[in-house]
């Protein structure tokens, strides 16, 4: 799993963390962006937050792995395959933006 992934996981299991993520989103993307359009301006506000969450993510290592071009690990694979994930979608009161 990537660094990314990791950071995402542990973010959305708590609610003030995931609160501030959504915040970072939607200062930065119309509602209803896709988090694998986000800007790289997105990104690079994102990195404070997983700092503080104990992760050194870069920008570009987010969008890498938001980007698909890195390769997915067979537990990807099969979360994939298995219907395993989550899928969010919150609004700021203008629309919905839906966070992967």
């Amino acid at each position: 799993m990537s660094k990314f992934m990791d950071f995402y996981s542990k973010v959305t299991a708590d609610e003030e963390s995931f609160k501030e993520f959504k915040e970072i989103v939607l200062k930065y993307n119309a509602p209803g962006t896709a988090l694998e359009n986000v800007t790289e301006e997105t990104l690079e506000a994102l990195e404070p937050l997983a700092k503080k969450m104990g992760f050194e993510i870069s920008a570009a290592e987010a969008k890498e792995y938001l980007g698909g071009e890195a390769e997915m690990s067979e537990d990807d694979l099969d979360n994939v395959a298995g219907g395993k994930g989550s899928y969010v979608s919150c609004s700021n009161g203008a629309g919905n933006i839906d966070i992967l």
